[in-house]
């Protein structure tokens, strides 16, 4: 019998709850809201590659430490073994380590909708990221030929986008979602 007492309750509330007057919130709160959600849904360029370029900037830094990109770095066994197997495979190597090591770390701060945002942006932020980081070295003192930048771009791009759709299939993966 107490069952069916709250349910009439329930029921009874519910009705009331019908019953009221709309009340529309503050037109601001909306619009404010509303702005809030399409910038989570829909994060912005400059957003992803500002939130890539503080994660690139120290882990890449580091990168050096383990690979030199170009001359540039203190990590010259790593990369001389690279060599063994051709100058451009080394800078493919390279690229792809300089690229992907922070472009992982990143998966740690970016939101889905920004990981998704990168692949629908067919991986620019990346690419950006990649040219941004040939101009630096260039810059420094890097003499970089076009074939050699090409291989090292083509590299750092491939394990950049690897690193976004493990990003995006792992959590699916863990949940079960797909």
């Amino acid at each position: 019998m107490n069952s069916e007492n709250s349910r009439q309750k329930w029921l009874k509330d519910y009705q009331e709850f019908l019953g009221t007057n709309d009340v529309a919130p503050p037109i601001h709160i909306t619009e404010s809201i509303q702005g809030f959600v399409k910038r989570d849904l829909h994060p912005s360029f400059a957003a992803i590659f500002t939130k890539l370029a503080m994660v690139y900037a120290p882990v890449g830094s580091l990168s050096l430490l383990i690979c030199a990109q170009f001359g540039v770095g203190r990590g010259h066994a790593l990369s001389d073994i690279f060599m063994s197997y051709g100058h451009l495979t080394c800078m493919t190597i390279c690229g792809a380590l300089f690229l992907g090591m922070p472009m992982f770390a990143a998966l740690l701060f970016l939101s889905s909708s920004e990981k998704r945002a990168i692949r629908q942006k067919a991986y620019m932020p990346i690419l950006t990221i990649g040219l941004v980081s040939l101009f630096v070295f260039f810059c420094l003192g890097a003499e970089i030929s076009t074939l050699v930048a090409l291989a090292w771009l083509g590299g750092g791009l491939l394990s950049g986008i690897v690193a976004t759709e493990v990003g995006i299939g792992f959590p699916r993966l863990a949940t079960g979602r797909r």
